[in-house]
């Protein structure tokens, strides 16, 4: 890895703000090329201590592969993926990407951790709102995302729903999705500070599962 910028980012980590303000930046574009070529991975499990790195680094893998109106190669000048050729730079922007971030919500009970969790699915299918106009959604697929944005669905419903957006934004864009999680043991260590790590990992266990499996 080598530095590219000279000015320091304090508290920057959304990957275009920073590139697109010339801060230092240590290059972890090779993470790209090495999920690309994990073609056979259907989950991969990024593991760091806090305050190296992840969530910047989920926020380029983001800028990388969402499809987007935004034109974004020039973020990427001078990084490693930039020189690596076609047959990364076809992945470009060409997937709908599904990103969760679990690290902020200082749940204090097993409760608070189940409405804060449904919030944050409920912002996630009203980000994905276009979806519902879609003709390529079954009255099904339908259902469940009204419901989601109502409020009304059941925690077995919430916890499934990033699996049913991700294969409806399938069906929507003919590209199969990209799901990035972030701070995925922030509601557990959450758990184990206010005395529910059991019933925490039960939940994010079901979350995840659900989220995740085929």
């Amino acid at each position: 890895y080598h530095a590219v910028r000279e000015a320091i980012p304090v508290g920057v980590a959304q990957f275009a703000a920073l590139r697109a303000r010339s801060l230092a930046y240590i290059d972890h574009s090779p993470l790209i090329a090495a999920l690309i070529d994990r073609a056979g991975a259907e989950v991969v499990c990024l593991e760091r201590p806090p305050g190296f790195g992840k969530s910047l680094g989920l926020s380029m893998l983001r800028c990388f592969f969402e499809s987007s109106a935004d034109q974004v190669s020039e973020l990427f000048e001078g990084l490693a993926i930039a020189g690596l050729g076609e047959r990364y730079q076809a992945h470009q922007q060409r997937y709908p990407v599904i990103a969760i971030g679990l690290g902020e919500g200082r749940c204090k009970s097993p409760a608070e951790l189940r409405w804060w969790l449904r919030a944050k699915l409920r912002e996630l299918a009203d980000e994905h709102r276009v979806v519902l106009q879609s003709g390529a959604l079954s009255g099904l697929d339908r259902e469940l995302i009204e419901e989601i944005l109502a409020g009304s669905a059941s925690d077995d419903a919430y916890w499934r729903f990033p699996r049913e957006l991700a294969r409806a934004l399938h069906r929507v864009y003919g590209e199969r999705a990209v799901l990035l999680v972030d701070d995925f043991d922030g509601p557990i260590l959450d758990g184990v500070v206010h005395g529910y790590a059991r019933a925490a990992v039960d939940i994010v266990g079901a979350l995840l599962g659900a989220g995740l499996s085929d």
